[in-house]
């Protein structure tokens, strides 16, 4: 079937239009609503129709006296029909064995006996099996203090043939120990599979989910972005770091239409966004400044240090306008303001 790329491609221009009747950034004003209409899931149509228009925003390095180009946008009508892209395009997760019961079994019983052996009695109350790791609930015997089991994670790793253990002493609102043990053999988990399940589509009614993945229990785990606005991701190399910002823009796009949602992608590497270009006529809220549509491809993501600059401070005077947009709505959020916008109750 064709990729996501090639279907937000054959959708042609206009996705330009404004979340809520204002402008991404800029000191435009708000758009007046002239008709309402329906919105579906599989068809969703905009609320308002949004006229052709052209706004400047200059930053401030041009009011210092710097010699900065204005970023401009152009907007053109709204998409009138969009279709999300389907899950087939994502790859389907593999039939992994995982850890049989009798290796989970097996372990428990080593465990309980490596620990009888240093005087600990303790009993194996529960087993959780996550994708890579699992946890073993240990109930000890009256007496028993935690810090002796603590005092002994190198041995029991030891005794398990393991690289290593985590003692969690005690379980969040549970009388019980934890040790978690990686599994030998990992199951990997699709971006498909949490896309597809039930938590996922609960929680993506939500202003910005994201699939995170599973938890040690075998759990979807799913987050609202937008109660992380200084999120930070780091590590060393090759520990998915790229994998998870790619997992969290896909997930914003399998659950936002393109008048909700816009992306300033900022990549100085010039290596790891330079998939997301096709996005440009959606989903990209970048100022094209070339005139013709393959240099405005080619700058789409921002790759040089003024450039960010630019839209940085663009992005300041819009946030600027939005915050006397919900001062004068009596707001403190976007969500609030998109409510009382939706009933027409901004004054």
């Amino acid at each position: 079937g064709p990729t996501v790329a090639e279907q937000l491609e054959a959708l042609g221009p206009g996705d330009r239009a404004t979340s809520g009747g204002q402008a991404l950034w800029g000191n435009s004003e708000p758009v007046k609503n002239e008709e309402s209409t329906k919105v579906e899931q599989e068809n969703i149509e905009p609320k308002q129709e949004v006229k052709p228009r052209r706004t400047t925003a200059k930053s401030s390095g041009e009011a210092a006296g710097q010699t900065v180009e204005p970023l401009v946008i152009e907007e053109s009508e709204p998409i009138k029909k969009y279709e999300f892209p389907p899950v087939d395009l994502l790859t389907k997760p593999k039939g992994t064995k995982g850890v049989s019961e009798q290796d989970l079994r097996e372990t428990a019983m080593k465990l309980q006996s490596t620990l009888d052996s240093f005087g600990v009695r303790v009993t194996v109350t529960n087993v959780s099996c996550g994708p890579a790791v699992t946890r073993y609930e240990l109930q000890p015997s009256a007496g028993v203090k935690i810090s002796k089991i603590t005092s002994l994670a190198d041995d029991i790793a030891l005794n398990l043939a393991s690289s290593g253990v985590r003692i969690e002493a005690p379980i969040p609102n549970k009388s019980a120990v934890g040790i978690e043990v990686p599994n030998k053999s990992r199951s990997t988990v699709t971006l498909r599979e949490i896309i597809s399940s039930a938590e996922y589509k609960k929680h993506a009614g939500k202003l910005l989910t994201v699939a995170l993945g599973k938890d040690i229990t075998g759990n979807v785990n799913c987050a609202d972005l937008s109660k992380m606005p200084h999120l930070l991701i780091a590590g060393a190399t090759k520990q998915g770091k790229s994998v998870g910002l790619n997992v969290i823009i896909s997930s914003l796009l399998y659950a936002k239409h393109p008048t909700e949602l816009k992306f300033v992608f900022i990549d100085p590497k010039m290596v790891e966004f330079t998939a997301y270009n096709a996005l440009l006529k959606h989903y990209l809220a970048v100022l094209p400044t070339a005139a013709s549509e393959d240099d405005e491809r080619e700058n789409a993501i921002i790759k040089q240090p003024k450039q960010a600059e630019q839209v940085l401070n663009s992005l300041c005077i819009e946030m600027d306008e939005r915050y006397k947009l919900l001062a004068a709505a009596g707001v403190n959020d976007i969500k609030l303001y998109n409510e009382k916008y939706k009933d027409r109750h901004l004054l």
